[in-house]
Formats: structure tokens, C-alpha cells, sequence
């Protein structure tokens, strides 16, 4: 068995590196994922598909989009980083993000942000991957200042005899509680 680690490792700025550990061999040798020395990349999290396709998603800056973006690289394709989101507003960084994957290969992230279309509370958004990267969508389209969505997390649901579901979960505050965070949750569905 094989333990899967993404993390920050310091030098200039913080960048993204991966490696693996077994009981028989330890660590094996760490990929620098990024190697920059002016923009910070931070909050790595991982999944493995079921085809051992590792996948790093994290929120990093670029000299493009000099904000926290949503970005990921996969084992598969030689780590090539792909920038999910593109903000170059401050007021629309994004959050840590979340990534699971289900035992068909399917992958969602997903992540907190405001935007364009919804800039004064911090929305749920997520992406999700079937051998390409699918158009952002929000999860949640809270308008209200104030009423943030954030801290999501993501699960799957195995079915026996059917594809496996999607469970997202987050803190969030709602008309009727706009004082404080309430556990949310989205019901099951299937990535596609």
C-alpha cells in the first residue's frame, strides 16, 4: 500500500511538492510540482483515481493572475499544471480547495470564491474533471453581503449497483441564520 502526500515546501516562497510512502520502502523521491521564486502556492490537497492517476489541487498566484487561483497537476500528465480559475481581482481569490475522485476515474474540486456574478459573499464553486476539465459552476448563489459560503469539503458515496455520488459539504450562513455558520450539504449526485 501506498500513501499519497501533497505539500508546501519553503525555499523563496512556498511551493507544491509530491511523494509517496510505503511500510517496505519509506519515502520514495519528491516531485517539486512547482519551483517558482516570487509567487506562493499553498493549501495542497490530493486524490488518487482509480486508475493510480494522482491529482494536486491547490491555490496558488502566477505572474499572470497575481491573486490565489485554483490549480491542479496530475501524475498522468507529467505533472503539467493547469490553472483552473484566472482572477486577476483581489476581491475574487479563492479559498482551499477540496478534491475527491470515484472509482470510475471522475474528479470534482471544488472551492470557495466571490466573482464577477456574485461579488459580495463567498459562493461554493466547483469544476469537475472526465478526461478534460468542465466549465466552473457555482454551487451556491448567495448575493447577500455577509452570508459567506466557505470551507467546503468533498466525499463520494458508493452505490453497489450504480456510479458512485458526489457529497459536498460546507460552512454557511442563511437568511434565517445570518449570524453564524451553519453546517450545509449538497444531496447525492453523480459527477456526470
Amino acid at each position: 500500500n501506498t500513501i499519497h502526500i501533497g505539500f508546501e515546501l519553503y525555499s523563496t516562497v512556498n511551493n507544491i511538492a509530491y511523494n509517496t510512502y510505503t511500510l517496505l520502502s519509506g519515502f520514495g523521491t519528491a516531485v517539486d510540482i512547482t519551483t517558482g521564486v516570487t509567487y506562493d502556492q499553498s493549501d495542497p490537497v490530493i486524490a488518487v483515481s482509480s486508475t493510480n492517476n494522482v491529482f494536486i489541487t491547490w491555490r496558488g498566484k502566477t505572474a499572470a493572475a497575481n491573486q490565489y487561483n485554483i490549480r491542479v497537476a496530475n501524475s498522468g500528465g507529467s505533472w503539467a499544471i493547469t490553472n483552473i480559475t484566472t482572477e486577476t481581482t483581489a476581491a475574487y481569490a479563492v479559498s482551499r480547495p477540496a478534491i475527491a475522485a470515484d472509482t470510475d476515474g471522475y474528479l470534482r474540486i471544488v472551492w470557495s470564491q466571490k466573482n464577477a456574478a456574485y461579488p459580495n459573499a463567498f459562493n461554493i464553486r466547483e469544476t469537475a474533471y472526465d478526461g478534460a476539465w468542465n466549465a466552473i459552476h457555482n454551487i451556491t448563489v448567495e448575493t447577500t453581503a455577509g452570508r459567506d459560503q466557505i470551507n467546503p469539503f468533498i466525499g463520494i458515496q458508493k452505490y453497489v449497483a450504480a456510479a458512485d455520488w458526489f457529497e459536498i459539504t460546507w460552512e454557511g450562513k442563511t437568511s434565517g441564520y445570518a449570524s453564524n455558520y451553519n453546517i450545509r450539504t449538497t444531496e447525492s449526485y453523480n459527477a456526470f
